[in-house]
């Protein structure tokens, strides 16, 4: 218990710090590109160098996270489970300190740009907040069992709605990007995307398909909960 506690202590002090130094480097480039202007829409065109910078710089991010998870994961499930809950941590914390060092957010329903790989994501920041939550929950879960003895494997039933749950949120974030794609108002072969949506401005989110996504995610890390908790392997 005291092992779990130290590494889930050090975890989440990694994860904040990453947090506050991505928002450090997201509050310059706002200072760059948009002043004081706080909406980030519509948005503003960068150069191809710049965005060539900023695709390797989200990448970068996802594989810091994954490599502390592999140093503190014992097979390929814990670090899974890991992964998702420095991913949470980082992801929440990042606009806390956004909040404290520009004010923004305005409101946890203001719209972000969440990720550019392999098309832009947008969405509310409520709704990567809320995914988020759910990823530190798979994560103490993991580690809870994990330190019990259990034996971490996904079964089929349960990777399947998982997979099918992150389409479905994937599906609401990128919605626009896709949209836009197939009615020709951006170049498929065109590497740099953002360039050409720099007049969007999002104004509707499908928050009924990314409810139904999020609450099939739920339901599958439930019954892999359940089925852990009630494992023989599992000494109470």
């Amino acid at each position: 218990m005291k092992t779990r506690k130290k590494t889930w202590l050090w975890l989440s002090i990694f994860a904040i710090s990453m947090a506050a130094l991505e928002s450090a480097v997201v509050v310059y480039l706002r200072a760059l590109f948009y002043g004081e202007k706080m909406d980030l829409f519509p948005l503003q065109p960068l150069s191809e160098h710049l965005l060539w910078v900023e695709l390797f710089r989200e990448a970068t991010t996802i594989f810091m996270l994954l490599s502390v998870a592999v140093l503190i994961g014992k097979n390929t499930w814990s670090r899974l489970g890991y992964f998702l809950a420095l991913f949470g941590i980082w992801d929440i914390f990042y606009y806390v300190f956004l909040f404290l060092f520009i004010q923004w957010p305005q409101s946890i329903l203001s719209w972000d740009i969440l990720f550019l790989i392999p098309l832009p994501w947008f969405g509310p920041v409520l709704a990567p907040c809320l995914i988020s939550l759910v990823f530190i929950g798979i994560g103490l879960i993991t580690s809870h069992h994990e330190e019990k003895g259990a034996h971490l494997r996904i079964r089929f039933e349960e990777w399947t709605g998982m997979i099918l749950a992150c389409l479905i949120m994937l599906y609401t974030f990128m919605e626009e990007s896709i949209r836009m794609l197939f009615t020709g108002k951006i170049d498929p072969e065109n590497p740099l995307i953002l360039r050409e949506m720099a007049a969007f401005v999002p104004e509707q989110f499908s928050w009924g398909m990314f409810v139904a996504g999020l609450g099939i995610l739920i339901a599958s890390i439930f019954l892999y909960y359940r089925r852990l908790r009630n494992s023989h392997l599992i000494l109470y």
